[in-house]
């Protein structure tokens, strides 16, 4: 067990290392598929470009959707307040609408496409029947 312990150890710190340097697959991917693969996947971007170009004209309408969370836990002090809650929806309605402050450091290729979708999150009020 000794001598296993330090190769597990290894296994695991140069698995993190690797996964903090190759945050994105995205090119992996590419250079795995050939050619062809790169050659339509420039084609999809290009028509997500001409698509949000045409869309920027148009009046956009917020779409807010109602978020339920279940928080499980065993004991009282598991549990989480309602504040550290609404603070996780703040950070996803921050992702969303690309108000987070490390938006800028999107990869190159996504920079163009990248774009606020006009979602909001927000805690759910009431259930699918219209019940409190």
């Amino acid at each position: 067990m000794k001598k296993i312990l330090p190769f597990i150890l290894l296994l695991i710190i140069t698995q993190v290392l690797v996964a903090q340097i190759n945050r994105c697959g995205h090119q992996h991917l590419l250079d795995m598929q050939g050619p062809q693969f790169q050659q339509l996947s420039e084609q999809a971007y290009d028509q997500v470009r001409r698509t949000s170009n045409n869309n920027q004209s148009r009046s956009k309408q917020l779409l807010t959707v109602p978020v339920v969370v279940h928080i499980v836990y065993q004991t009282s002090e598991q549990n989480i307040s309602d504040d550290i809650v609404q603070s996780q929806i703040d950070v996803l309605n921050e992702d969303f609408q690309r108000l987070n402050a490390d938006a800028r450091e999107a990869r190159a290729i996504f920079q163009e496409v990248a774009a606020n979708p006009e979602i909001q999150f927000v805690l759910a009020d009431t259930d699918p029947d219209g019940n409190p």
